[in-house]
């Protein structure tokens, strides 16, 4: 066990800190301050302990919030009015086709407006001369239905056009392919210009709200014991975000093993408000099981190896002091270990190797 103070740090490191001119030096206090600010400390917890099991995976798309945008007619895409990874409403235009079809739909249409009109003149100068005893009650029942079909006809056509992102009168053949839903452009498969056809297989859009995100954990067969639906998980995305956390829980487990791969899919469902996470994402997947005893737990980055032993260094007010400790269990978020520490004493975290060294000057 060593000692040293943070004033004793701070000269054998020989920190300097310069304010004002040049030739200005902190007092070997302030120095000592300005050394604590450069380090960062952690607490000592007792906690139960934990054994891991880790998984990789990949983000994927919440099934349950994605809409796959086809096009209803054929004809020439002629804008697209949204980009990859854009931020749609509901209701949103997303792109016009030009189409033949449209063309067709507007026609009949029109049509069954004009049939409709007929029907309904029809439908009331038969009413007057039945009211003036010049028409029989057969005329007005035959006018009726006659009325009555063009207007369903015509409501038909209306819901049709509807169907095809909406018409007014003086439109040509142009269908507004709008989004369902409010969301964000993930896949975009479409530019002006291009021939597009009603039976096509591939999506023009796809659209997710992202709020939710599903993680496709892989499972070997030694670890299948020791998932459950429920489980609460934590996900890290060590490419993108190495030092963020995303909790997240089994929604659902696989009935049968991946014949090529030989391992068993769990999907894990994360709560993603900022959007952070990303589809084809690769995903770092803890699962925590808890043991029947505690001990202390300190950070990770606390721990210095040296000479096939560890130590930590603690703080008490401005004196540091290197510890031996013996290594019990680890987990990606605790060291559980054994030593002369207590609950609540402070730890160096970072910088804890050259605060380390500087104490064995």
């Amino acid at each position: 066990m060593k000692t040293i103070t943070v004033v004793g740090l701070a000269l054998a490191v020989g920190l300097v800190v310069r304010c004002g001119k040049p030739s200005d030096k902190l007092s070997p206090e302030d120095a000592a301050d300005a050394t604590l600010r450069v380090y960062k400390t952690d607490s000592i917890r007792y906690l139960s302990m934990d054994e891991e099991t880790r998984l990789n995976g990949n983000v994927d798309f919440d099934q349950n919030s994605i809409v796959k945008i086809y096009s209803l007619v054929s004809g020439r895409v002629s804008a697209v009015k949204a980009d990859l990874g854009t931020h749609v409403d509901k209701g949103t235009e997303l792109a016009l086709v030009e189409s033949p079809d449209i063309v067709n739909y507007i026609n009949d249409y029109n049509q069954d407006l004009l049939t409709l009109a007929v029907a309904k003149k029809s439908y009331e100068n038969i009413q007057d001369l039945y009211q003036a005893k010049f028409s029989s009650e057969i005329d007005l029942i035959s006018a009726k239905r006659d009325y009555d079909k063009a207007k369903e006809e015509s409501e038909k056509s209306s819901n049709l056009l509807k169907l095809y992102g909406g018409y007014k009168q003086g439109e040509t053949g142009f269908m507004k392919i709008k989004s369902p839903i409010t969301g964000f452009v993930v896949e975009k498969n479409v530019n002006p210009g291009m021939d597009i056809r009603s039976d096509n297989t591939n999506p023009l859009f796809t659209i997710s709200d992202l709020k939710t995100v599903w993680v496709m954990a892989n499972v070997y067969e030694t670890d299948i014991a020791r998932v459950y639906k429920g489980m609460t998980v934590f996900v890290k995305t060590p490419l993108a975000y190495p030092d963020k956390v995303f909790p997240g829980t089994i929604s659902n487990i696989n009935s049968t093993i991946d014949h090529d791969t030989k391992v068993l899919r769990v999907r894990i469902q994360i709560q993603n408000p900022e959007g952070l996470l990303k589809p084809d994402m690769f995903a770092s997947i803890t699962l925590d099981h808890p043991l029947n005893r505690k001990a202390l737990a300190v950070n990770p980055k606390a721990i210095v190896f040296d000479n096939n032993l560890y130590y930590v260094i603690t703080l008490n007010g401005k004196k540091l002091e290197r510890k031996e400790v013996k290594i019990i269990s680890k987990t990606s978020r605790y060291t559980f270990v054994q030593g002369d520490l207590i609950k609540g004493d402070q730890v160096i975290t970072e910088g804890s190797l050259l605060v380390y060294n500087s104490m064995n000057l």
